[in-house]
């Protein structure tokens, strides 16, 4: 606001902050097949993680999500001040789950070049791209070229897991 020469009040910043904790609260809902998916893939023993480039709200907010009885280990860049595609971001996370990323599956949308840096430390990466998401998404550039392991729905990581 001091750049752009505004001086808001503080209730007009008071209700900006709380329309951003809104709107993140009501992002971080997941849809049901993922609950559901990830539940199924936790009952066949294993291990699940979460990286995720957010803003401190995102840690705060983590405890109401569904995700929080579902995923081991959760890494937040907002708290360890460390991004994707930096190596040390999946160690932390794979060190948290004490797990070798060699026999880490890597599930992401492809966002801040993701897949890229978990295959350069070893994980076996996938994109997901949901049908009718992928149109037009400038902010993820590197999946257009994405050579790798492709998925259109969480759940067919079930098929991987069980061959």
């Amino acid at each position: 606001c001091t750049k752009l020469g505004a001086n808001p009040s503080s209730t007009s910043i008071n209700k900006a902050a709380q329309f951003r904790y809104d709107f993140t609260a009501q992002s971080l809902q997941p849809r049901e097949v993922a609950v559901r998916t990830l539940t199924r893939i936790k009952e066949k023993g294993y291990a699940l993680g979460l990286i995720s480039d957010c803003s401190p709200e995102v840690p705060v907010l983590w405890s109401t999500t569904p995700f929080v009885n579902i995923i081991d280990v959760a890494v937040f860049s907002s708290q360890v001040g460390i991004k994707k595609p930096d190596h040390r971001i999946y160690q932390l996370l794979c060190d948290k789950l004490a797990v070798d990323p060699k026999d880490c599956l890597y599930v992401g949308d492809g966002d801040s070049f993701e897949l890229e840096g978990a295959m350069e430390i070893g994980m076996y990466p996938i994109l997901i791209r949901v049908e009718g998401e992928e149109d037009h998404d400038r902010d993820r550039p590197s999946t257009a070229k994405w050579g790798g392991k492709r998925i259109n729905h969480l759940s067919n990581i079930l098929n991987l897991i069980y061959e």
